[in-house]
């Protein structure tokens, strides 16, 4: 491995381990959400008929049984509901809730000038342009490698 390969594999691994923290504080206090629970609803943001637990896992990094863990925490706090698929009634459809898109809402401003502040703002926009584009190509081979 290259130095710069390694000089950007470590600095990934350090802006991770110092940005995650922020986020889920930021979550925590103006949402009452983990970072795992946000992406849920994300996930379901738009999604009238709502997803299955395997649809919902394809866009998250989280382990089937946390997964569910924070699903029955949305649940349990009226942020999504979780009903049997009608379709198959193996599946259960996890689907937002009034209360979901207000616990959007309210962390969306908060969480946007965050991501601005600690993650694009102190690259010049060429940098961002660059590194948007190398994730996304690392984050289609690892979906490639997935599938």
């Amino acid at each position: 491995m290259t130095r710069d390969a390694m000089g950007a594999w470590r600095a990934f691994l350090e802006v991770h381990a110092r940005l995650m923290p922020l986020i889920e504080q930021q979550l925590h206090l103006d949402g009452d959400l983990t970072h795992a629970q946000y992406g849920v609803l994300l996930a379901l943001q738009g999604e009238p008929h709502g997803l299955t637990m395997t649809e919902i896992a394809r866009t998250m990094v989280v382990s089937k049984s946390g997964l569910t863990y924070q699903v029955d925490r949305l649940v349990d706090s009226g942020r999504c509901t979780r009903a049997v698929d009608p379709d198959d009634e193996r599946r259960r459809v996890v689907r937002l809730t009034r209360a979901g898109i207000e616990a959007l809402d309210d962390v969306r401003e908060g969480h946007l000038a965050l991501v601005r502040e600690h993650f694009i703002g102190p690259a010049m926009d060429s940098d961002v342009a660059a590194i948007a584009r190398a994730l996304a190509a690392i984050n289609a081979h690892l979906k490639a490698a997935d599938a």
